[in-house]
């Protein structure tokens, strides 16, 4: 297939759906702000335990070379056919969307975003 995609958030629900694209033939980059997390996927482990299934799909989409991680999301979107943003957006105080995490995934790709 040879399709490339940035999954921005490699969380809880962002690193399944990675692991989901590169399981049918993507090429995945997931896009992480904690070293520690792109150090974990890039040896091909799994942080995120309570997954099953998981750490599997996470390690043999390493091996086959379709799975990687970068905290650099301008460079992952530049590189990718598909960007996907899967991060948090809490609720505050009053109870309203925060977008923060929201507004800081967006600022970090549009640099590499193209049509």
């Amino acid at each position: 297939m040879g399709y490339r995609v940035a999954v921005v958030g490699a969380g809880k629900m962002g690193l399944p759906l990675a692991a989901q694209f590169a399981g049918h033939d993507w090429h995945v980059v997931a896009v992480a702000v904690q070293q520690a997390v792109v150090d974990a996927i890039n040896e091909g482990r799994s942080h995120v335990g309570e997954e099953p299934g998981l750490a599997e799909l996470v390690q043999s989409a390493h091996i086959a070379g379709r799975l990687r991680a970068t905290t650099d999301a301008a460079a992952a979107a530049a590189e990718s056919d598909v960007v996907v943003l899967i991060v948090p957006v809490m609720l505050d105080d009053a109870q309203q969307p925060d977008y923060r995490f929201m507004d800081a995934a967006v600022d970090s790709i549009a640099p590499g975003v193209h049509a």
